[in-house]
């Protein structure tokens, strides 16, 4: 018994321990941004807060979740303000999902793909 115990123990500490320097380089902030995952999970709300803005921003759509995802060129390209001549290979993908009472359910996905001079 006290063997099997000590051998949960040792395997739970190998799967934790590689998720412990992950969680402390990063992680999300309060608004729902992992800015080191390239991933944002949070509400409409919670984004306008991000950015500033009332929490009630978006209107109908600030309860909503929303989920963003990015690669390296959409930060390299905001970082250097789109101005390289050869272009991104920049990618954005945004989903929206909400549903509250009264109101109709919905699910809206975008993707964004920058190759190009952005202006």
């Amino acid at each position: 018994m006290k063997r099997s115990l000590l051998v949960s123990i040792i395997a739970l500490a190998l799967v934790i321990a590689p998720a412990i320097p992950v969680a402390a380089d990063g992680g999300f902030d309060e608004y729902g941004y992992n800015d080191s995952a390239r991933v944002f999970v949070g509400t409409g709300a919670s984004w306008s807060l991000a950015k500033g803005l009332p929490a009630d921003y978006l209107g109908t759509y600030a309860p909503d979740r929303l989920v963003m995802k990015w690669n390296a060129e959409w930060d390299r390209g905001n970082d250097e303000g789109w101005n390289d001549p050869n272009g991104y290979a920049a990618r954005l993908d945004n989903e929206w999902n909400g549903a509250s009472p009264g109101r109709i359910g919905r699910r809206v996905a975008l993707q964004d793909q920058v190759g190009r001079r952005v202006r």
